[in-house]
């Protein structure tokens, strides 16, 4: 028991689930300390009664939630496959988007389906490898927003965990060119000039 709800760990503690407020368990009712049966059912006191808990009836979910990037913005303006664009095919085929270096202002948007967990019990998280230096939450509107970012190789990724523990991971590389400037044959042909 802790101050968010219930929480049930595995037999490996690899993995922990939380009963809260979306699960009925009021956590501000929550008394004492729970009580294990020999049978190994958890009896677990509030200020209007008990809850429960038993051991066999927890169902694991079988799939994880589905997460996918839905659209990329370059300056928050919406960018649409054409043949020599941005993107030569729709986003969710695509496994690059190659920009100049002036074009590094942009923007994700991506959206969870899980039909198991409540929406407000599965977490979405995004991260630019090589920029972000963690995994960062994602908001209700489910965007990512970078600006100036400099030029290289990142890998922008989004991943869902559903309330059981199940996650699932999508991820498109995003490659910003340097300028003419700053290659490395202009530097040797400056250095020849």
């Amino acid at each position: 028991v802790v101050v968010a709800g219930i929480i049930r760990l595995d037999k490996d503690r690899k993995n922990a689930v939380l009963f809260g407020k979306n699960q009925a368990v009021n956590v501000g009712t929550l008394t004492g300390t729970p009580f294990i049966r020999q049978n190994g059912d958890i009896l677990v006191g509030d200020s209007t009664g008990y809850f429960e808990i038993k051991s066999g009836s927890f169902q694991k979910q079988s799939s994880p939630p589905f997460v996918n990037i839905t659209n990329f913005l370059l300056n928050n303006t919406p960018v649409q496959p054409s043949a020599n664009g941005i993107l030569s095919e729709p986003l969710l085929q695509a496994k690059e988007i190659n920009l100049r270096y002036n074009q590094n202002t942009f923007s994700f948007e991506f959206l969870n389906i899980d039909f198991i967990s409540q929406q407000e019990d599965t977490r979405v998280l995004y991260n630019l490898q090589n920029y972000d230096n963690a995994w960062r939450k994602a908001g209700d509107e489910k965007k990512a927003y970078y600006f100036n970012v400099p030029p290289g190789k990142y890998i922008f990724k989004v991943k869902a965990i559903s309330a059981t523990g199940l996650a699932a991971e999508k991820d498109i590389a995003v490659i910003i060119s340097s300028p003419w400037w700053e290659t490395w044959w202009f530097r040797v042909l400056s250095v020849l000039a």
